[in-house]
């Protein structure tokens, strides 16, 4: 055991960082560590992280949903196109937000109707991602302290505080169950020492889908999930709140 006060001294092969990808001088990496990310895929592979919008002016676009005729506001569409066709003028808009695991944050909303989309494709960022607009996702806050993904229903857009990663084979809950545990955390300390967790770091998170324990794994993150969303939803800032649970 160290002496208190003592300093730490740490002797590594350099090689090992290579094994990384970025080849980041992660110094605290153990083997295990290394052989993870040795015969694991990334996370890119399987799945689709993408960056969200930045409209360029919030006060103009942005609204909390209950600072709109809730009528206005269109849920779970499933395209732009779709929302398109009502006469709308709001949908869901994901920010990113504080640390919460699972399901939640998301109280704003986003002038979208084809007006506004069709100013917001010219100013800000110009509709980065548009494809994945209202499409199932995960999503983390890009600024926060700590690592935590939620799942977000069809029917949003996302912002780029608020990036998202898309399902390409079926995985989504297995990666959100895999994103939001211990060894995501110490993983991602290898590529991101600060409180920025970027598309390009996420991107790079080894993974290995196992078919053994993947239909038991995505029914402990579906429980998870619904826990979280009755949480979210026993408070006045869910749109599908009905009373708080003591009352």
């Amino acid at each position: 055991m160290e002496a208190a006060g003592q300093k730490v001294k740490y002797v590594v092969n350099a090689e090992n960082f290579a094994k990384i990808p970025g080849s980041p001088v992660a110094y605290w990496a153990s083997k295990n560590d290394y052989t993870i990310f040795e015969n694991a895929s990334n996370i890119e592979s399987i799945a689709m992280p993408r960056q969200g919008l930045a409209t360029g002016d919030n006060e103009k676009f942005l609204r909390k949903w209950y600072e709109v005729i809730f009528n206005d506001i269109s849920l779970h569409c499933e395209s732009v196109s779709q929302f398109h066709d009502t006469t709308n003028k709001y949908i869901p808009y994901n920010k990113g937000g504080s640390y919460r695991k699972w399901f939640g944050n998301i109280d704003a909303v986003i002038r979208f109707d084809k007006s506004n989309y069709d100013i917001l494709s010219t100013v800000g960022n110009h509709l980065p991602s548009r494809d994945f607009y209202c499409k199932e996702a995960i999503t983390w806050s890009k600024v926060s302290g700590e690592l935590s993904m939620r799942y977000v229903e069809r029917g949003a857009a996302f912002d780029v505080a608020g990036c998202s990663i898309f399902d390409i084979k079926g995985n989504l809950k297995y990666i959100l169950g895999f994103c939001n545990s211990k060894i995501t955390k110490r993983l991602i300390s290898f590529f991101s020492e600060t409180i920025n967790f970027e598309v390009g770091t996420i991107k790079l998170l080894p993974l290995i889908v196992s078919l053994v324990c993947k239909s038991k794994i995505d029914r402990l993150v579906e429980e998870s999930i619904e826990y979280s969303k009755a949480d979210w939803d026993s408070f006045e800032n869910s749109w599908d709140f009905k009373k708080h649970p003591l009352v």
